[in-house]
């Protein structure tokens, strides 16, 4: 089989709320609307009602359709999840521009590189996918994708109520958010295991994220800054992020700091830090940084454990010593190790 749902069926379809497609082999697309294409029948909003829809399992699956004459539109969905479809690059268009090496390692591009190779990338999501009210996106072991949403405002629209955003184990994934986005609604940020990374936002963005609460970043080789300033982009007084109270970083192994950026940080809500594995990150930021509540930094999640946490009196002085005793305790263990060859 490889689509799950024909185009004569689309029709009958307009009361569907919710859709899960999964553990099918040999499925390609979830919809083959060739026959539509070939007439350029305007077909309207697709599954109108559709409140949750979910892809998980699918080896093969390459796209969810390849309808490409109008704007694949679901007004009304709220929850897409995407999980371990790793031949999957795009969710509907017909071509993908393979820029990809054959190297089982993800490469590590600078942020020129980056920027000239965005317009060659197809990205999962382009200006033809429009999601007006989804709330929450989960993106699992997509494999191949490299961009999540393509570099113009109209994109930015369709995906501009996200509260949400939940990435893991996208191994070649190169850019999370492009700078011209703004995500004012998004509460949750989490990414893991994605390992081609160099950062996880822009100052642009970061600007705009007046409502995210909770950030957790984990698992990712190669991320060297959380924030990082793009080619033309200058700080504009100091970047507030009003509502965070939880910041997890975790295992990041090429981590230096949370931005380079001289500018300052405030933190007006944030009371948990997380710091475990960064043996690399040896300032919090260039600038002066601002957490009124904040007065430990620990490197557990647990609530009620024996980690009383870290407290310097600021966020960069306590990052400071946390890397000077990490870097004695290796050079005890390096001494310690000759004694006994």
């Amino acid at each position: 089989m490889l689509s799950a749902i024909p185009a004569n069926l689309i029709r009958c379809l307009n009361n569907l709320r919710w859709l899960e497609v999964r553990n099918c082999d040999s499925l390609e697309e979830v919809l083959h609307l060739e026959e539509l294409n070939a007439d350029k029948e305007h077909i309207g909003p697709l599954f109108p009602k559709l409140f949750e829809l979910t892809l998980m399992d699918l080896p093969k699956l390459k796209r969810f359709c390849n309808f490409t004459e109008n704007i694949i539109e679901m007004p009304e969905l709220r929850y897409l999840a995407i999980e371990n479809c790793p031949d999957m690059e795009t969710f509907i268009s017909n071509s993908v521009v393979h820029v990809t090496t054959d190297n089982k390692e993800p490469e590590k591009l600078t942020s020129e590189e980056n920027f000239f190779l965005t317009d060659q990338i197809q990205p999962l999501f382009d200006e033809k996918v429009a999601f007006p009210q989804l709330r929450y996106l989960e993106l699992s072991r997509l494999h191949k994708v490299q961009h999540l949403w393509k570099e113009n405002d109209e994109s930015n629209k369709a995906f501009a109520n996200l509260i949400r955003l939940k990435i893991s184990e996208c191994s070649k994934l190169q850019k999370l958010v492009t700078p011209s986005w703004h995500l004012e609604n998004l509460a949750t940020l989490e990414v893991s295991k994605c390992h081609g990374l160099i950062n996880v936002l822009t100052l642009s963005t970061s600007e705009s994220l007046v409502n995210l609460g909770r950030m957790k970043i984990a698992d990712c080789k190669m991320i060297e800054q959380i924030i990082q300033l793009q080619v033309g982009e200058e700080a504009k007084g100091c970047v507030v992020f009003e509502e965070l109270g939880y910041l997890g970083l975790d295992c990041l192994p090429s981590l230096t700091s949370f931005c380079l950026g001289n500018y300052a940080l405030e933190f007006p809500s944030l009371e948990h830090v997380v710091v475990r594995q960064c043996p690399t990150m040896k300032i919090f930021s260039q600038g002066v940084v601002d957490a009124p509540k904040l007065n430990k930094v620990k490197s557990t999640e647990e609530e009620d454990g024996d980690d009383e946490g870290c407290w310097e009196g600021n966020l960069n002085d306590t990052i400071k010593k946390l890397f000077n005793e990490m870097v004695s305790i290796n050079e005890v263990l390096a001494i310690s190790s000759k004694l006994f060859l």
